[in-house]
């Protein structure tokens, strides 16, 4: 299977940014940890992504089939529903940091390490998500839906997902637990696709206080999406 593999990155975030993301004032002491934190990451960081062209061959009671792969979702049926070309897509800080994390046995250390984490795999996620929109016609913006982040997209369909995945899912040394999460933590898979306005899974999620939120939940989209299902 044929996909492309985004790999090479230059860090543009600093300590004042991760104190920011940590609600810590950009002048506060930890800043100078954390700057010794990124002078340690900038040896050894290697966040990675990649993305497929795949085809959406049928729809079809609740069930889109990608290159052969099923997905079990009425309101991914529903986004999809005009879609002949998605980009299934992972992006991951990399393992030599989740590593290197796990190594780490101070408390704050650990805390502010979990955010510069999170901050290398954002930027190298709008890498991948940025490669993918110039492949899309004019007017035309990427969105994105992911197992387990819509109410009837079961987070098992992972495994499915990385079996689609195939040897670009081996080399982003990316894995599934038996729980179907991912290691390094800080990934994300999914399925991109453009349509003409942004299409956000959290306007149908009721987690609080989520730090991945991108929209406020809605209960008009809920009830839109659930209404789907019946």
């Amino acid at each position: 299977m044929k996909y492309t593999f985004i790999d090479s990155y230059e860090r543009h975030f600093d300590e004042k940014d991760v104190l920011k993301s940590i609600r810590m004032p950009a002048d506060h002491p930890f800043g100078e940890s954390i700057a010794a934190l990124l002078a340690k990451t900038d040896q050894i960081a290697s966040p990675k992504a990649f993305y497929m062209e795949s085809v959406v061959e049928k729809i079809e009671n609740g069930v889109v089939t990608v290159d052969g792969h099923a997905f079990h979702s009425p309101i991914l049926c529903k986004k999809l529903k005009d879609c002949k070309i998605v980009y299934p897509y992972l992006s991951t800080c990399g393992k030599e940091l989740a590593d290197y994390g796990l190594e780490l046995t101070d408390m704050m250390d650990k805390f502010a390490f979990d955010a510069v984490m999170e901050f290398y795999r954002r930027q190298i996620d709008a890498a991948v998500k940025g490669a993918i929109e110039n492949l899309l016609p004019e007017k035309t913006v990427v969105s994105t839906s992911n197992p387990g982040s819509l109410i009837d997209w079961h987070i098992r369909e992972q495994r499915t997902l990385f079996d689609l995945f195939g040897e670009a899912g081996e080399k982003s040394g990316v894995v599934l637990n038996e729980n179907y999460l991912m290691f390094p933590v800080k990934s994300v898979a999914g399925i991109a696709f453009g349509g003409s306005g942004v299409s956000h899974d959290c306007e149908l999620c009721q987690k609080e206080n989520c730090p991945g939120r991108k929209a406020p939940f809605s209960m008009k989209a809920y009830l839109a999406a659930k209404d789907e299902e019946m």
